[in-house]
Parts: structure tokens; sequence; C-alpha cells
């Protein structure tokens, strides 16, 4: 385990710059949704509290874009990373984990700033619900983001694998057009299977209904009721970890190479 923290601390010393990155780029977003409005003789709130939002919902990229940067950076030393003394398994986990975190804190800041400028631009119109409630919605909305993003990035990881694996066979622009191509079927197979019996089966089970009562959080649900299955991130947890397993066994291969 001591060694594992250890890989993880590297990990995020390595990536932090990705990290500050994406806080500088909310920080750009909001002093443009800021300054825009003002030179113009605009509210700047409703501005910014759009552009937040909109970077919400983009957080559905951010832990796909972070291994893809980090995979970028690592290939310039593959050698080195992929002849570490510690196992692919370790690598892979704590580059995952790093990204959770970064994933999480980035969408934290972002979230916070979202609610305090929806706060003010919006605080005539809206009938804003009670604390708890209010909690319970932001802590949804960040696990569903965050489960998502992991489910995506987790491909991002295997299909670099994939490729990884391929090139020594084939160089390095072949195995990128093989990869495309991989891709592309697997997305297409992937979607045929999240849409058959088996697949509900599978993820459609533990439904959990969210019923607010307070503020414009019950108006939404009364209007559009929201439920979600447990199986589903059973599911995606267990997919997760079945893409890690697969994953290190193709890095493994290409060390062997």
């Amino acid at each position: 385990m001591k060694s594992w923290i250890g890989l993880w601390k590297k990990e995020l010393r390595l990536m932090k710059p990705i990290f500050i990155s994406g806080l500088l780029l909310i920080a750009l977003v909001l002093s443009l949704a800021i300054i825009v409005p003002l030179v113009r003789g605009t509210d700047p709130l409703q501005a910014s509290a759009l552009l937040l939002g909109a970077g919400v919902l983009s957080q559905f990229a951010y832990i796909p874009v972070f291994f893809i940067i980090s995979f970028y950076r690592e290939n310039r030393h593959l050698e080195l990373w992929l002849h570490t003394p510690q196992s692919i398994m370790k690598l892979l986990s704590a580059k995952i984990a790093s990204a959770v975190l970064y994933g999480a804190v980035t969408l934290l800041v972002n979230g916070i700033l979202f609610l305090t400028f929806f706060l003010f631009a919006a605080e005539r119109q809206v009938i804003f619900p009670s604390v708890g409630e209010l909690l319970t919605a932001c802590l949804l909305g960040v696990l569903t983001i965050l489960f998502f993003s992991l489910m995506i990035g987790m491909f991002v990881v295997l299909f670099y694998s994939l490729y990884l694996l391929i090139k020594p066979y084939v160089g390095n622009w072949p195995a990128v057009l093989i990869v495309f191509v991989l891709v592309g079927a697997g997305s297409w197979i992937y979607t045929e299977f999240s849409n058959s019996a088996v697949y509900e089966t599978l993820t459609a089970w533990g439904e959990v209904s969210v019923q607010f009562q307070t503020g414009v959080l019950a108006q939404i649900t009364a209007q559009a009721p929201y439920s979600f299955y447990a199986g589903t991130f059973v599911y995606g947890l267990f997919e997760a970890l079945l893409v890690l397993v697969i994953a290190s066994f193709l890095l493994e291969k290409r060390v062997e190479v």
C-alpha cells in the first residue's frame, strides 16, 4: 500500500500542471463572462452563470482529456514508465486515482462558482430549495458526472493500451488508424449491447426515486421525476475494474515485446 501511495503522490505531482490549467481555464471563462457584458453595459451575472453551468457539464470530458494528456506526456519516456519496478496495475490505478481526485476538485470549484452566480442572477425568479435538498442534488450531480467521466476515461486507457501493443508491429500512424477503427467498432458494439435485454438485466435493478419537496427542485421533479438504478453504478464500477485488468494485461504484453 505504501508503494502505491508513493506512485499516487508522484502522479499528482506530475499532473499538477494539467490540474492548474483546468482551474485557470475556469478563471479565464469567468473573467470573460464578467468583463465582456460590463463593456457592453449589460448584466454579467447571467452570462457568468450560463458559462459556468456549461463548464459544469463539460466536466464529463475532464477525466478522458486528463488521460489523453497524461499518456501523451508519458509517451516521451515510455520505456522508463513501462519498465518501472512497480506493477502496471499499480501504475494505472495511481493514474486513475489522481485523475478522479483532480476531476472532483475542479468540478467542486466550478460548481460552487456556478451556484454562487446563479444565486445572484436568479434570486428574484427562482425559489431556492432547502440547504439539505440543495446539497443532496449537488452530491448526486457530482457523483453522476464523475462516474460517467471515469467510464469514458477507462476506455481511453484501454484503447491507449491497444495502441502501445500494436505500434511495434505496424508503426505509429498505422497503429493510430487501427485504434480509430477499433474505437468506432467498439462504440457500435457497446451501443448495441447497452440496448439489449442482457444489459437491462445487469443494470436495471435497485431503482432509487428522488423526489424533492422545496423550491425549484420540487418544481423540476414534479414535472420530470428523477430516478436512477443502483445497478447502473455497480455494473459501471465492475466494467471499469475489468477494463483496468485488460489494459494492465495488454501493457504487460507490450513490455514483453
